[in-house]
């Protein structure tokens, strides 16, 4: 029983491994690459990229938006994003291209062709975040007098996605914002992953080893007031060494955490 447990682990590893596995010949959706070419005159020759289908017919709309072309000295680059729009040209989600690159030479001169298969992949990396949830004020039960503000906390959470977290992932990174909907309140502290006083929101990296991390919010207003306080997370990456996947959009990315108002209780009265 032992053997078939270690067997069968080391066999669904190997599995996340190949999903996640990705180069500039087999990109992610939504991932970018870089392809290269040494011309052999970048000054007096004319170079141009073509991407074509997978037996080398050049697609009708080249997608120029997701394609920057340049050349310094006498290497070519050109940097593609493998965007969703793509997968839809092929009904298996995985579609197949070749690249194409020409080096003309002047006044309609000879002309070299050179060509790179492409594959497509899923993507099965994505963040979500926590559930919404209501709550009670921190001074729930707390002796307080009538219009008193106090401070209160709101933790959200940000979840790695299994298959991704069974990976040995360097970090997994992302953006976020907060909204509050009272001006009553303010925003006095921001703990990720338990570092306080964070004020940039972008590019938080958690360590590839953590299935999740906490954003406390410590915010101050009437206890008497509901408040509530929106994480929006975005740009979600995962890095393992040079390779960058981007989130692929699945899962919830937004949650609402509100903070029930108390009783606004009149104090006693001396009769």
């Amino acid at each position: 029983m032992k053997i078939f447990k270690i067997v069968l682990i080391a066999t669904l590893i190997g599995l996340a491994s190949n999903l996640f596995a990705q180069d500039a010949q087999h990109p992610y959706q939504d991932s970018e690459h870089t392809y290269l070419v040494t011309m052999e005159d970048g000054t007096n020759n004319t170079p141009s990229w073509i991407v074509a289908d997978a037996s080398g017919n050049p697609l009708a709309a080249q997608p120029t938006a997701d394609m920057n072309a340049t050349v310094t000295g006498n290497e070519a680059k050109l940097v593609i994003t493998w965007n969703k729009d793509w997968a839809s040209i092929s009904p298996d989600g995985n579609p197949n291209f070749t690249i194409q690159f020409k080096e003309s030479k002047p006044a309609g001169g000879c002309i070299s062709v050179r060509s790179a298969d492409i594959t497509v992949k899923g993507n099965t990396f994505f963040l979500i975040a926590g559930d919404n949830a209501n709550e009670c004020h921190d001074e729930d039960n707390h002796i307080l007098a009538q219009g008193a503000s106090a401070t209160t906390t709101v933790q959200f959470t940000v979840t790695l996605d299994d298959v991704t977290y069974a990976l040995p992932v360097d970090t997994w990174e992302f953006d976020f914002t907060l909204a509050k909907t009272s001006a009553d309140y303010s925003i006095d502290n921001v703990t990720v992953n338990g570092v306080s006083g964070v004020t940039d929101y972008n590019g938080i990296s958690i360590p590839g080893n953590k299935k999740s991390v906490t954003i406390e919010v410590e915010l101050s207003g009437p206890v008497a007031i509901a408040q509530s306080v929106t994480l929006e997370i975005s740009d979600g990456k995962a890095k393992i060494g040079s390779i960058v996947t981007p989130d692929n959009g699945t899962g919830n990315k937004e949650q609402i955490l509100t903070i029930d108002a108390l009783p606004n209780t009149s104090n006693i009265r001396f009769n």
